[in-house]
């Protein structure tokens, strides 16, 4: 509900300082580290497909133009990853980048369920090599941040 009135679908951008290319796992995204301010796109297209699919105690014509069913959860997730996918295409990756050589990217519910799009470089969105061996992550930073006074520091390498 980004204008806190009536609930919508919409899509928001966040950041997190990990990543699993693993599509069935998105540990990695859970609080995330980065919650830019405006970061709600206030899509009229999302807005209008959650009405349209619950509108209700709609009548006569109304009723026919609901989906009366949960389509709004795979016309989101769908229309976010086309979305995301067709915006990363048309900004230099260096303005998402900033400092890191990647990011993975995601669309999805904040009750979890998500779509994995791939992994942005320096060359644009390309998809994960679901063969690619796994990069071992070092233990030690993870170590040191549950040792730190920092709850949600604690809280993250939990995580």
């Amino acid at each position: 509900m980004p204008d806190g009135r009536t609930p919508v679908a919409d899509i928001y951008v966040c950041g997190s300082e990990r990543f699993d290319p693993d599509p069935r796992d998105n540990h990695w995204a859970v609080g995330p580290a980065c919650w830019p301010d405006n970061r709600y796109a206030d899509s009229a297209v999302l807005a209008e497909v959650y009405r349209i699919a619950y509108r209700t105690g709609a009548r006569g014509p109304e009723q026919k133009a609901c989906l009366g069913n949960d389509a709004e959860y795979p016309l989101v997730l769908g229309y976010g990853a086309f979305v995301v996918r067709e915006l990363l295409g048309q900004v230099e990756s260096s303005l998402v980048l900033c400092r890191s050589d990647s990011i993975g990217v995601a669309v999805g519910f904040d009750s979890g369920d998500f779509v994995l799009l791939g992994k942005l470089t320096t060359d644009g969105l390309k998809p994960i090599d679901q063969n690619a061996q796994r990069t071992e992550v070092p233990i030690e930073p993870v170590l040191e941040a549950l040792r730190s006074c920092d709850g949600e520091k604690v809280f993250h390498a939990v995580f």
